[in-house]
């Protein structure tokens, strides 16, 4: 084919490249042409868009690219290019010539590869393929070219024109070329953008290169940033502008300065001393108050300091002190100051605050010295107080103390809950001879100290009482006189007076006012009431008391109760507490063990009902117990001068039936003082209310002790070993030991309140005493 015939027409740059290579391989025969792209990541085929080995072909392409440009490589071994050369001409056949073309008009590399046949290549050949490789790079070129302008186009129209931003583009002059649709909303329809920024803003732009400012145009306030624009050659060509409605922002901002401003100034003119300080405990702001509280007068030195410096509070405490404020807003508490700034004490309430975007937390601190200094004298006297109330109670419990009664028919039990410290009730049990027990149980209105006062007086006026005691009404006319004339005249007494003649086993008594006592009958196994009633002591000026005397007949083992109305403030959804629904509960629990009754009827009274108001609630029981001649019981307070008297009187009764010699009676009276003694000290703890139980039998060869206290008890195995050489000069610790050496037999209940002592003795006892 004569290539330089006229009806050969050569493809024109920009046409087709497909056409150029088609017409190529027309002309040349050549078996095969590539066109590679290589990057420094990878190496394509554009001919059949796979992606080649990089490392065989990248060094392959270096070599070529390092001979140079439009030089012919002949290549006999095909290496990398085998898999791009057609299998009809082998390598091994053939000896195949490559012309490499390496293009570099952009960022990346092409490389058009032509593999022909060594016969093939010949000088015009090569000649008209130099022109046709220009002609195809002048195609790739304006392809690119090409692609680059609408990819420009398309970030015009994303970045220019659809920006929220105003954007304007001027040339140097300021002529305006170009612009988006936010800059006419703002500025409208102008030539040049002189008209919107002014004179000498542009002049500044020209001289600097740049602007960056706030400007007001048509009351609007625009934050206007402009930037030259170049040519290759380096000169500048026009002018970019950016234009933003700042308007709400800046005047946003004009009112926080305001509002910080009034909020600095109020700050400081404030009378309570606040401090501002951050997360982490760094002080930020402080105003005057709080620095005259701390007696500090510069403030730069104060903005250095930690809220842990100045008040006394450790780190450990101030990060959980944060943590309670984020949950309690409302948070107050008490702290002082560190020692070198002063022993004031400040009421202290820290709250979060915003400032702007900054977390801060605020504190107010209110001076409270001197009420701090004032609740603290108040606590010294509440504390001295407290002291002289639980030494008046201490008293007072031992004025009330019932005695200790010799008169082994008569067996009582009491529960006294006062509403404070001190009560106005008031019992009283006490033998008027070996066969009459008198017993007393009063109530003085009020409460407190003033009616403990009164009751402690009234058990001195029936101390020494001038009347013969067994004459009732007497005693009662004396008293109600003394009270009358004691007495302020909002105040009585109601008092329970009565007799118990253990020999008749009956009851002569005057009730002045005092709630209805109760008695429950073994035998017909009922409760009534002992009826009858007086007026209340210092109530009324003249009352004859003969009048309201009364008798009861008693049995064997009859149980009484004797209350205060303090049991009557109970109620639940049935109504009150009353003397019916009392008479109830006491005979469903009066056959009961005796030291269980009360307390057990007590707790049932707090199951059912709830107390409306507060008030002393006390409650005596007496049982009168059948005529024996070797058991006897007597209960002595826990006091250890009643100890003696009562060993006395329990010896005495012993040895009014059995005959024991010297030994014997040193072993019972030894054994029964440690029992007596320990019950007292160990078990009641010398608390006057409560008493110890002495049971006592005399057998035909034998006597049989048993002492009880009303404390918790103890656990006997516990108790060290005197022998011990630790425990050798111990004053104390050997009550237990001796017991068990003089005595034929001890044993201690679980509890450990109650022991059980055994004598054996040598003498019999006479059938007829037993």
């Amino acid at each position: 084919m004569n290539l330089y015939r006229r009806e050969v027409v050569l493809p024109q740059p920009g046409e087709n490249r497909q056409e150029i290579l088609d017409f190529l391989q027309r002309v040349l025969g050549f078996v095969s042409y590539e066109l590679l792209v290589a990057s420094q990541q990878s190496i394509v085929d554009i001919k059949r868009s796979t992606t080649l080995p990089f490392s065989s072909f990248s060094s392959f392409l270096g070599e070529i690219n390092s001979s140079g440009v439009d030089h012919v490589v002949q290549i006999y071994d095909v290496g990398p290019l085998d898999s791009l050369v057609s299998p009809l001409y082998s390598p091994k056949k053939h000896v195949l010539w490559v012309y490499v073309f390496p293009l570099y008009p952009f960022d990346v590399k092409y490389f058009l590869i032509l593999v022909m046949p060594k016969s093939m290549v010949k000088k015009k050949q090569i000649s008209l393929a130099s022109f046709l490789i220009r002609q195809f790079f002048l195609n790739l070129y304006l392809e690119e070219e090409t692609k680059r302008y609408k990819e420009s186009q398309e970030f015009l129209f994303s970045v220019f024109n659809k920006n929220p931003v105003g954007l304007v583009i001027t040339g140097s002059d300021g002529v305006i070329r170009k612009y988006n649709r936010e800059f006419f909303d703002l500025a409208g329809e102008v030539r040049r953008i002189q008209f919107v920024i002014g004179e000498d803003l542009f002049d500044v732009l020209v001289r600097h290169q740049n602007l960056d400012v706030l400007k007001m145009y048509k009351e609007l306030y625009l934050h206007i940033k402009g930037i030259p624009l170049y040519e290759d050659t380096g000169s500048i060509r026009g002018y970019i502008f950016s234009i933003v409605n700042e308007t709400k922002n800046y005047l946003l901002s004009q009112k926080i300065s305001q509002s910080e401003e009034q909020f600095k100034q109020l700050f400081q003119q404030l009378p309570v001393g606040l401090v501002i300080f951050e997360p982490s405990g760094k002080i930020y702001l402080a105003n005057e108050a709080f620095l005259f509280l701390i007696g500090m007068y510069n403030d730069v030195e104060l903005y250095q300091k930690h809220i842990s410096d100045i008040l006394n509070v450790t780190d450990t405490d101030f990060r959980n002190i944060l943590q309670q404020v984020q949950k309690n807003p409302l948070l107050y508490f008490r702290v002082g100051l560190r020692p070198q700034y002063g022993n004031r004490v400040f009421s202290v309430h820290i709250r979060p605050l915003l400032l702007g975007e900054k977390e801060v937390f605020q504190a107010t601190l209110e001076d409270v010295s001197l009420e701090n200094e004032l609740y603290r004298q108040l606590d010294e006297k509440s504390k001295r107080v407290e002291e002289e109330l639980m030494t008046a109670k201490r008293v007072w419990e031992h004025i009330l103390t019932v005695p200790t009664i010799y008169n082994s028919r008569i067996r009582f039990e009491v529960f006294s809950k006062p509403s404070s410290h001190l009560g106005g009730d008031f019992y009283d049990l006490f033998a008027l001879d070996d066969t009459h027990i008198g017993v007393v149980v009063a109530d003085v209105s009020g409460h407190g100290v003033s009616a403990a006062l009164i009751t402690s007086m009234l058990k001195i006026y029936f101390e020494f009482n001038p009347k013969d005691p067994h004459k009732i009404s007497d005693v009662l006319r004396y008293l109600h006189y003394i009270l009358s004339k004691v007495l302020p005249p909002d105040q009585f007494v109601t008092l329970f007076y009565g007799v118990i003649d253990t020999k008749t086993s009956t009851i002569s008594y005057i009730n002045c006012g005092n709630p209805k006592p109760l008695f429950f009958s073994p035998t017909t196994k009922s409760v009534s009431s002992l009826e009858g009633m007086a007026p209340p002591l210092g109530s009324i000026h003249s009352v004859v008391f003969s009048d309201y005397i009364h008798s009861q007949k008693l049995s064997d083992n009859t149980r009484l109760l004797f209350y205060t109305d303090g049991l009557f403030v109970f109620r639940n959804e049935g109504g009150f507490f009353n003397h019916e629904k009392l008479a109830d509960l006491f005979a469903r629990h009066a056959e009961r063990q005796i030291s269980r009754v009360l307390p057990e009827m007590y707790d049932t009274l707090l199951r059912s009902y709830f107390p409306l108001t507060e008030d002393d609630a006390t409650m005596v029981m007496v049982v009168l117990e059948p005529p024996f001649r070797t058991k006897q019981y007597l209960s002595l307070p826990s006091n250890v001068l009643e100890i003696d008297h009562a060993i006395v009187k329990i010896q005495a009764n012993i040895l009014s039936v059995a005959d024991l010699n010297d030994d014997e009676k040193w072993r019972l009276y030894t054994a029964l003082y440690e029992a007596l003694i320990n019950a007292v000290e160990h078990g009641n703890r010398f608390d006057v209310q409560k008493r110890v139980h002495v049971f006592y039998r005399v057998l035909k060869q034998a006597i049989v002790i048993k002492v009880r206290d009303e404390g918790k008890g103890f656990v006997v195995e516990d108790v060290p070993n005197p022998l011990d050489k630790q425990n050798l000069l111990k004053p104390s610790g050997r009550g237990i030991f001796m017991m068990r050496k003089l005595m034929t037999r001890v044993k201690y209940n679980r509890t450990g309140n109650e022991v059980v002592m055994l004598l054996r003795f040598e003498k019999p006892v006479c059938e007829e005493k037993v």
